[in-house]
Formats: structure tokens, C-alpha cells, sequence
């Protein structure tokens, strides 16, 4: 039975993961059959459970989805005095229950796909994956600034050519919101006044301005190893 305690994201956001994996599938000449996907945080298993059922509706085989997360808590006092959700996150992290709800979760996904985990962080897992081997990386891990400018570095690397890197949260852009705000509260706050300090800061560092609706941003990589905005993906 598919059980939520803390629902992540909403159907708006969820939508757009299906869109992008649709449009991967559309992209060649020969729509693909197969595609992999990496998810870089899955707490209880809510988008993976979207990715999962996208490859299989979309791609004829199925595919593959691995999912990375430490699955240990990682709030700080800080963010904790912020929310009380903080505080039930941390504690459904320590005490386990979290991860079997996870793991009970993604048994729902088509025997079409393959789910993969990993317990651990982008950083200390990428020695173990091969570059340019993923046709989506999905970041939604670490929301300080330097955890996912060191989570889209990594991730960058691992995407095909005219793949996708993206991610969620980030509900408005470093070039339209208080940048010293914004800049102020990166490493510290993880949700303030109706965004994502941290996504928003290290997003527009590594690639300025992407393509973005519903909070879920992304990026296409081109042959030369360059980034453009999704062409045609229309949502």
C-alpha cells in the first residue's frame, strides 16, 4: 500500500516530471524504448514513484531508476526552529521509518523498471557511476546552496548527451528575488518567504536563467558538452 507521512512536491510538479520524461522519449528520430534516470534525493518515495511509472508508460522497455539519498536526518537546529515538520522529518530519518516507507512505496512501480538504492550522498556514491550514462539526473537533495551547486557538478557529468539535469524547488529565480536575501540565507534556511534560498542561489550559478514551471527547473545538455533550455518543451 502506497503510504505518504510527509508528502513532497504536488500533482502541478509531479505533472512536469512525467512531461520531461516524455519529451526525452520524443526527442530521437526513433522514440527510445529504455531510459535511465538518477534521482538525487527520495525521501519517502513520492517522485520516484512518478519517474517510475513515466518509464513505464512512455518507454515500451521500461527502464532504469536509481535512487540516492543517505535516508539519515539532516536538518539543522536552525531549519528545525524554523517548522516542526523539520523535527518530524529528522526524527522519521533516525528512526528508520522513513527508508521502509520508501522501500514499501517503490515496490508499486511497474516491473517494467528497474529500481535501484544507493544510502549516501551524490559525493560519495559518484566514484561508483559512469559519466554520461543518465538520460535524466533529478537533484532534490541537499537544499543548502553548497550542497546542491556540489549535487549539480557532480550530476552534470553523469548526463547524456541531449539528456536533462533538473530538479525541484525552485520556485523563483535568483535574477527576480532579493539577492542579498537570498545570498544571506543559502547555507542557513531552507525554505523563507515562499522559496528555496539555497536552490535558488546555487541554480543560477551554475547555469543563470533555466527553463522552469511549477517549481521544477531543467536543463538539456547539447553534444558539446554545453546546457541550452529544453527547445519545444512546451507545459
Amino acid at each position: 500500500m502506497i503510504e505518504f507521512h510527509m508528502p513532497q512536491g504536488g500533482p502541478d510538479r509531479h505533472g512536469v516530471l512525467s512531461e520531461l520524461v516524455k519529451y526525452i522519449v520524443n526527442q530521437t528520430p526513433t522514440p527510445a524504448k529504455f531510459l535511465s534516470i538518477l534521482e538525487v534525493g527520495s525521501f519517502e518515495g513520492q517522485s520516484a514513484l512518478v519517474w517510475g511509472t513515466a518509464l513505464a508508460d512512455y518507454c515500451s522497455l521500461g527502464g532504469t531508476l536509481l535512487c540516492i539519498d543517505p535516508w539519515k536526518p539532516y536538518h539543522t537546529k536552525g531549519m528545525i526552529a524554523s517548522g516542526s515538520m523539520y523535527n518530524q522529518m529528522n526524527e522519521g530519518l533516525e528512526n528508520g521509518s522513513v527508508y521502509a516507507r520508501f522501500l514499501s512505496n517503490i515496490s508499486a512501480v511497474s516491473n517494467k523498471v528497474s529500481v535501484l538504492t544507493r544510502r549516501g550522498s551524490l559525493l560519495t556514491e559518484f566514484p561508483y557511476l559512469i559519466e554520461n550514462s543518465y538520460n535524466i539526473v533529478y537533484v532534490d537533495g541537499d537544499h543548502t546552496a553548497s550542497g546542491v551547486a556540489s549535487d549539480l557538478a557532480l550530476g552534470r557529468q553523469l548526463v547524456k548527451a541531449d539528456g536533462i539535469i533538473c530538479g525541484d524547488d525552485l520556485e523563483v529565480e535568483f535574477d527576480k528575488c532579493d539577492q542579498a536575501q537570498a545570498l544571506l540565507h543559502a547555507e542557513q534556511t531552507d525554505y523563507l518567504g515562499g522559496y528555496h534560498p539555497g536552490v535558488t542561489v546555487a541554480v543560477w550559478k551554475a547555469f543563470g536563467n533555466v527553463w522552469c514551471r511549477n517549481g521544477v527547473w531543467a536543463m538539456q545538455k547539447v553534444e558539446d558538452g554545453s546546457w541550452r533550455k529544453p527547445e519545444g518543451l512546451q507545459i
